[in-house]
């Protein structure tokens, strides 16, 4: 308690509406006005709400495979069309802790296990928040805890004491623990100064349907977040090859760039990284190599490094 859970949950819903996800929160304690501008689901301990989204979500995971069994495209292919589509669905389960236990029969067991095994691939995306890690706080998932180990990307927010009040409160400082890993990392949090309860300023700019160029000599470019620089890197990435502001991706890389080559350890982990934030194995291949899909020697050449770093670590 204390340690900033909420507030933290409700910059990250922020950045979500920012990348254009459609993002939907359950939290039967809030009121609808503290989620302006994002679709809320259980306001006034309506559980029953909670418990007929979640059974709308597991039809949606299977609907979703189907598209994809029917579509005949690759799985990045396909992920990309569902992003151009707008339909990235990202479902935070706001204090899951204090209402899992309260929905009717197994339906918090069920969606917890589909969000954790089904829910990559279709971009449905889960993010709960709960007082600690145990299945019984994450929806009395009996029996699932190598699931959670192996699938759940985990955030723990470290508090400090307030030397007026003697509370908990946010200290900036936390521990993330990669999907499948044990070791579990220090990481500086974002400063968090008041409760975000008004996302309507957070929602994605309208794209143009022409896009400005984004010539720029590299060390010009500047990114304000790293959502900014994933953004770039991403319309470039859907850049046809002969494009010429694919000389920029070149030249920006060039610059910034170390003199002696990236060791595989900083490379394993900017790649996963990359893939917490939903890349896809050909657009980390770009960001990383610069190489685009396709019969390239480049490309080849990238697609053997990519697999013999993810082979030592077990990937």
């Amino acid at each position: 308690m204390g340690a900033g859970k909420s507030w933290t949950a409700r910059y990250i819903a922020g950045l979500k509406v920012r990348a254009g996800h459609q993002v939907v929160v359950l939290d039967p304690h809030a009121a609808n006005h503290e989620w302006k501008g994002i679709r809320h689901i259980g306001a006034g301990m309506d559980y029953g709400a909670i418990a007929e989204f979640l059974a709308a979500y597991l039809n949606d995971i299977t609907t979703r495979y189907q598209e994809f069994n029917r579509a005949g495209l690759s799985e990045e292919d396909w992920q990309q069309q569902l992003r151009s589509q707008g339909r990235v669905m990202s479902v935070i389960c706001e204090e899951m802790t204090n209402w899992a236990d309260r929905l009717p029969g197994d339906i918090g067991s069920k969606f917890f296990k589909a969000a954790m095994s089904d829910s990559r691939k279709v971009l449905l995306p889960p993010l709960f928040v709960a007082h600690d890690r145990t299945l019984i706080c994450l929806g009395d998932a009996k029996g699932l805890a190598k699931l959670r180990d192996s699938s759940l990307l985990e955030l723990e927010l470290i508090p400090t004491i307030h030397p007026t009040t003697r509370k908990p409160v946010s200290s900036g400082k936390g521990r993330l623990k990669l999907p499948g890993y044990s070791q579990w990392l220090e990481v500086e949090l974002p400063t968090i100064d008041r409760k975000i309860t008004d996302f309507t300023s957070w929602s994605a700019p309208i794209q143009n349907s022409v896009q400005p160029p984004l010539r720029a000599e590299p060390e010009s470019i500047q990114f304000n977040t790293d959502l900014d620089r994933l953004n770039w890197l991403n319309r470039l990435y859907q850049a046809s090859p002969s494009h010429p502001e694919l000389a920029e991706l070149n030249q920006f890389k060039s610059a910034e760039s170390p003199e002696s080559p990236e060791s595989d350890d900083s490379v394993r982990n900017r790649i996963a990284e990359l893939k917490t934030q939903g890349m896809s194995k050909n657009q980390i291949i770009f960001v990383v190599w610069g190489a685009k899909a396709g019969g390239s020697k480049a490309y080849q050449n990238a697609v053997k490094e990519y697999a013999r770093l993810m082979n030592e670590l077990g990937d």
